[in-house]
């Protein structure tokens, strides 16, 4: 399902909310003075394929192989794996998402758009790196902070195709342990990665199952981003590694390669209205510190960002 280097360039911007901004409203929902909850050892999808929580058990189907043409649409398709895993969390059906679907996220957070109709067999195809017809459908991937950004409007072109979000928050660059946390309170995240060369199987033109840091550490073939960029929803965590899909197969990337090494460039999980009602306190403080970024003018010493800086390039 996913596709390959169509994740753009991360980006920064002052004005993301960071996780680690709530961390002492998160310790306990209702503020009774109870000891902290514990996030339990494994959550959320395992290696065969079954999406587990504390109170069921559920399999996640698998979306078959993209066919003959890549499109860049790895981002649209980790944010549609990250709505299947949500409805599964929540006892929903769950399907697998569809090319079809994926395609259409695609066209409403990029200038991405799918032929009306087939070319005639007589027309000389415009031959690009994935797409015979890339040209034509501006396929060049997305930005991760901007498809979220359109994620999370409430009445944005997204409605229709994906659950809805309140928000998003910046998970700390390279906090493994705020990852989990982040995958057991919010049904999981979505990350930015510079995948290397390390991580594609010798002589096979597929990847491995399984991300991890040579001895030799992250340079040579294991240099960020020495392979693509691309982009992944991690619905799910044991001790010692993170699960995601990619391409249909359950893949593990362990704490070194989502932690210290440089290759988790941009890390984000969104705040689904439900979630904000377990924390209140979280709602409220959340809820000022938006309305209070989306008015703000631009800082005078931020002279290199653009002078648009009212609410319309935040949530």
């Amino acid at each position: 399902m996913d596709g390959l280097a169509g994740r753009l360039p991360a980006e920064t911007d002052i004005r993301t909310i960071q996780m680690s901004r709530y961390a002492n409203l998160l310790e306990v929902p209702d503020g009774d003075g109870e000891d902290p909850p514990q996030a339990p050892l494994y959550y959320g999808l395992r290696p065969d394929g079954q999406l587990r929580t504390s109170d069921r058990s559920v399999t996640l189907p698998s979306a078959p192989p993209l066919g003959p043409e890549a499109y860049q649409s790895c981002v649209p398709a980790a944010m549609a794996d990250l709505a299947q895993a949500w409805n599964a969390i929540e006892g929903k059906e769950a399907p697998a998402p569809t090319l079809d679907k994926v395609l259409h996220i695609y066209e409403r957070v990029s200038p991405f758009r799918i032929d009306p109709v087939p070319p005639p067999p007589w027309a000389a195809p415009v031959i690009g790196p994935n797409s015979q017809r890339r040209e034509e459908h501006n396929d060049f991937g997305t930005s991760l902070l901007g498809a979220l950004r359109t994620w999370v409007k409430p009445d944005g072109p997204l409605r229709d195709l994906l659950p809805a979000a309140d928000g998003f928050l910046e998970i700390e660059p390279q906090n493994t342990q705020q990852m989990r946390e982040a995958i057991w309170r919010f049904g999981g995240l979505i990350a930015g990665i510079a995948l290397p060369q390390f991580v594609i199987k010798p002589d096979v033109d597929e990847l491995e199952d399984t991300w991890y840091v040579p001895g030799y550490g992250p340079i040579g073939d294991a240099t960020p981003g020495s392979f693509t960029s691309h982009c992944v929803a991690i619905i799910g965590y044991t001790p010692q590694y993170f699960l995601c899909r990619v391409n249909g197969v359950v893949t593990r990337i362990s704490n070194l390669f989502a932690g210290r090494s440089g290759y988790f460039e941009e890390c984000y999980t969104l705040l689904r209205p439900h979630n904000l009602d377990r924390y209140p306190r979280l709602r409220s403080d959340f809820e000022k510190d938006l309305a209070k970024r989306q008015t703000d003018r631009k800082p005078r010493d931020l002279t290199a960002f653009p002078h648009h800086w009212l609410g319309s390039h935040i949530m």
